[in-house]
């Protein structure tokens, strides 16, 4: 997961890259914008996908995003992300159910925690 303070299209960037750099693979499967929360969403997703057409990041995906953000993205014209990764058990489930449909109808795969 990008780290939840580079918020901005430059801080990712280099967040990201330093992250693979760090982990001395060549590239990082997935990374994924931890919150929607705090910064510059659209910025912050642009540049993961830099990253992939950099051939740093094999795929790009999201965390704790609602379907207001991943609605967002879509109007922007931005591709949907590979995943969203959610708490999701049966104790939130009811609350979740609507972004769960969302997800699905979008090709995004959802991912518990």
């Amino acid at each position: 997961k990008l780290h939840p303070e580079s918020r901005s299209f430059k801080s990712a960037l280099a967040a990201g890259r330093e992250s693979c750099a760090s982990l001395g693979l060549g590239y990082v499967d997935r990374m994924l914008v931890h919150t929607p929360r705090g910064g510059k969403l659209v910025e912050v997703y642009d540049a993961l996908l830099q990253l992939q057409e950099e051939g740093i990041v094999r795929s790009v995906g999201v965390s704790n995003f609602g379907q207001e953000h991943l609605e967002a993205l879509e109007y922007y014209g931005r591709p949907a992300p590979v995943v969203n990764q959610i708490e999701m058990h049966p104790l939130v489930y009811s609350e979740r159910v609507q972004l769960a449909e969302h997800c699905r109808a979008s090709s995004i795969q959802l991912e518990a925690f």
